[in-house]
């Protein structure tokens, strides 16, 4: 006997083999790939007649999860897209034997976690002397760094944000573990080269305050941002 998982499995590799094909919107994909489906069970004598086997797929696409058709169309759409997480989540619920899970698992390929260094342009190849100097446009300017000093900063002072206090390992769990960036407090010119002192030359701030730092030239100070702040939330308050 055929589950309903099968169905659902069979319908969105239909689904992605279609797209892979030819492309076309969500609906066009999942109208195509359900019938696709559809005649195929109908010639393995599992139906007797096509209306059946069209009512019975469609209702493992949709009214299972309790959606209709354009809600389906929605999560197939995101899906496609590149965000899988609801209908990943929705389908996981009742693929209860292992193999079915393993199945689905195959649609959704695994995200790469990127180490926390990687996730924002401040680093250079690997030096042990920490000479800094050389000026790039990123979404604020910033003096490239060794890998090894911003290390060297986080084992002193920690990865919450000097300015706000926000952590994002207790704010995201898990995937926010270590990530930060790091401010250089150390105001230089573009032709400027010293050796960085990682512990002093560095902070570590969150991407907002680190955008604000930098939101004026030469960047604002940690205190000046911290009293920037308070004045806000004062003013807020007072409202």
């Amino acid at each position: 006997m055929r589950s309903l998982i099968q169905d659902l499995l069979a319908v969105l590799q239909a689904i992605h083999s279609r797209r892979a094909a030819s492309g076309g919107d969500a609906t066009s994909l999942r109208i195509g790939a359900v019938h696709s489906v559809a005649e195929n069970e109908l010639s393995a004598g599992r139906f007797r007649n096509r209306i059946s086997a069209l009512n019975s797929i469609q209702d493992a696409c949709a009214r299972r999860f309790g959606l209709d058709a354009a809600g389906f169309d929605k999560l197939v759409e995101l899906w496609l897209a590149g965000d899988p997480t609801e209908l990943r989540c929705r389908l996981l619920t009742i693929a209860g034997h292992e193999q079915h899970r393993t199945e689905l698992e195959s649609l959704f390929p695994e995200r790469v976690q990127l180490p926390p260094e990687a996730i924002h342009p401040e680093t250079l190849p690997e030096g042990k002397d920490y000479v800094t100097g050389a000026v790039r446009e990123v979404k604020v300017n910033a003096y490239e760094r060794d890998p090894e000093a911003r290390r060297e900063c986080i084992q002193r002072h920690g990865t919450t944000c000097a300015v706000c206090l926000m952590n994002f390992e207790q704010r995201y769990g898990r995937i926010g573990k270590d990530f930060i960036h790091v401010h250089h407090l150390r105001l230089l010119s573009s032709r400027e080269v010293y050796n960085l002192n990682p512990m002093k030359d560095l902070i570590p701030v969150c991407p907002n305050c680190h955008a604000m730092l930098h939101s004026s030239n030469p960047p604002r100070s940690v205190g000046e941002l911290k009293s920037l702040m308070a004045e806000a939330l004062r003013n807020q308050t007072s409202l």
